[in-house]
């Protein structure tokens, strides 16, 4: 990663989100921009990592990007409480997505469409870049997806060309 280009961070709640995410970064063309970070396990514990490390860095470099990828727990609401932690002059280049309740369960219903084998969860990464880069909406139409909607349409215009 170079920290002085275009680069996106990605946080992880658990490893189901790493799993996906590392499906994502196999699927981007332009793998050398994105970095994971370990799980963070729990959704405020992504949060509080970015703050206690992140934030100073991301003001340091101006071209970073970061995604935190959380489990809304049936809660869609709860992307205004993550953001309400994020500093104001850095949260437009902050992103916070995730499935409606565990990854699981959207690998479940994926499986079940025959969309996705069993037991894996990178194919749900390798679509999520699919729709990245096509502009669809295949995946994240998902109903386990679909609360992203704004942050998806976010993300497209500013991470779009730093990936693919």
């Amino acid at each position: 990663m170079n920290r002085h280009g275009p680069h996106v961070l990605v946080l992880v709640e658990d490893g189901a989100n790493r799993y996906i995410a590392n499906g994502f970064e196999q699927a981007v063309d332009k793998p050398r921009a994105l970095t994971i970070r370990p799980p963070s396990r729990g959704g405020w514990k992504v949060t509080n990592q970015f703050i206690e490390l992140e934030v100073e860095e991301l003001r340091r470099y101006p071209k970073r990007r970061i995604v935190l990828v959380i489990d809304f727990d049936q809660r869609p609401k709860k992307w205004d409480s993550f953001m309400k932690r994020i500093p104001a002059d850095v949260a437009d280049r902050v992103y916070v997505i995730g499935t409606l309740d565990e990854p699981e369960n959207l690998r479940s219903s994926l499986v079940k469409q025959g969309a996705i084998a069993p037991n894996t969860f990178e194919k749900i990464g390798d679509l999520i870049a699919s729709d990245c880069r096509e502009g669809t909406e295949q995946i994240w139409g998902h109903p386990h997806l679909v609360h992203n909607a704004s942050e998806v349409q976010r993300m497209r215009a500013d991470l779009r060309n730093i990936l693919f």
